[in-house]
C-alpha cells in the first residue's frame, strides 16, 4: 500500500487533466502533464497521505511522525511527532482537528490542524490501526484495524470511541463516497467489501 498510494495521491495534486469535446466528436482521452516535482527528503518510509486542498497542505505518514507539506511551495511546514507506526491521516476541517492511525501503538492521535499540536491519544478496539477516514455521511472517523477483523468508530467532536464494527477479514485500505457507502479492501481475502455507512 505504500508507494503506489503516495504516487496516486501526488498525481492527483500535481497533474492536470483536460478533456476536449469538439462539436459532435467523441471526447478525447484525458491528457496529463507533470506541473512540478517536490523533493521532500527526511527519514522514514511512506504510507498513506491526505490532502487539505483549502489550506494547501499535504499530510504524509513517515513511520514515526506525520510530515506536513505546503502543496504550493513543496516545503515542509511542520510535523506531528510520536505517532509510532503511523499509517494514515483523517482530516475533519469543520472541527479543525486531524487524526493519525498509529499502527505500532494501537492508538489514534487527535491533533490541531492549525498548530499541529497533539490533543490526545485514543485507544482503538483492535490491533494495528491502518486505514483511517472521515465519513461525511455519519460525521464519524473510522479506523480499520489491520490485524483484527474490525474497525473502530470515533466521534471526532468528543474524540471518543463510539463503536466497533465487525468485518469479514483483515482490512488494509478504505474510502467513503460521502453518500452513505464505505469501500473496504479486505486484504487477506483479496476482495473489496462495500458497507452502508449507516453501519456506524
Amino acid at each position: 500500500m505504500t508507494m503506489h498510494l503516495l504516487h496516486a495521491a501526488l498525481l492527483g495534486i500535481l497533474l492536470s487533466s483536460s478533456t476536449a469535446i469538439a462539436g459532435d466528436a467523441a471526447p478525447t482521452a484525458p491528457s496529463d502533464a507533470v506541473l512540478r516535482r517536490f523533493a521532500l527528503g527526511g527519514t522514514g518510509g511512506w504510507d498513506d497521505l491526505s490532502v487539505d486542498a483549502a489550506q494547501h497542505r499535504l499530510y504524509l505518514s513517515r513511520s514515526d511522525r506525520v510530515m506536513v507539506v505546503d502543496t504550493l511551495s513543496g516545503k515542509a511546514v511542520g510535523e506531528l511527532p510520536n505517532t509510532s507506526g503511523v499509517h494514515g491521516i483523517a482530516l475533519v476541517p469543520a472541527l479543525h482537528v486531524g487524526f493519525s492511525s498509529n499502527g505500532k501503538a494501537d492508538t489514534v492521535t487527535a491533533f490541531d490542524l492549525v498548530t499541529l499540536k497533539p490533543l490526545g491519544d485514543i485507544k482503538v478496539t483492535g490491533s494495528n490501526p491502518d486505514a483511517i477516514l472521515y465519513d461525511q455521511a455519519t460525521q464519524r472517523v473510522i479506523v480499520f484495524n489491520g490485524r483484527s477483523t474490525n474497525a473502530t468508530v470515533i466521534d471526532p467532536a468528543t474524540r471518543s470511541v463510539v463503536g466497533t464494527i465487525a468485518l469479514d477479514g483483515r482490512p488494509e485500505f478504505a474510502r467513503a463516497d460521502g453518500k452513505g457507502r464505505v469501500f473496504v479492501n479486505i486484504e487477506d481475502k483479496g476482495e473489496v467489501s462495500v458497507k452502508s455507512s449507516a453501519f456506524v
